[in-house]
């Protein structure tokens, strides 16, 4: 489909869900949110979980390494995440000054 297809459907779709809450609003950010790029998932992450349950954190590692081999820097979580199943390697950090006041 092209761009002004896409923001027709985008708007349509607004207005359908937000309806006269919104109004003209709900038209334009249907049509907004339907232009932005496709994001792709690589994993989930449950706190509420247990910390040994298998559940608590599902990881595409495939995907991960790929996006990393394009250039993509994972936060210090998600590089904790990757470390723990053999994805990427995370420094050991050492900050003795952190408890100091």
């Amino acid at each position: 489909m092209d761009t002004i297809t896409h923001t027709v459907i985008g708007a349509c779709l607004g207005e359908a869900i937000a309806g006269k809450q919104l109004g003209k609003k709900a038209m334009l950010l249907g049509a907004l949110a339907n232009n932005l790029p496709d994001i792709d998932v690589i994993g989930a992450f449950n706190p509420m979980l247990a910390k040994d349950s298998a559940e608590r954190v599902k990881l595409d590692g495939a995907k991960a390494a790929e996006w990393m081999k394009k250039g993509a820097q994972p936060t210090d979580r998600v590089l904790r995440f990757l470390d723990k199943a053999g994805v990427a390697k995370r420094p050991v950090r050492n900050n003795p000054t952190k408890a100091l006041p």
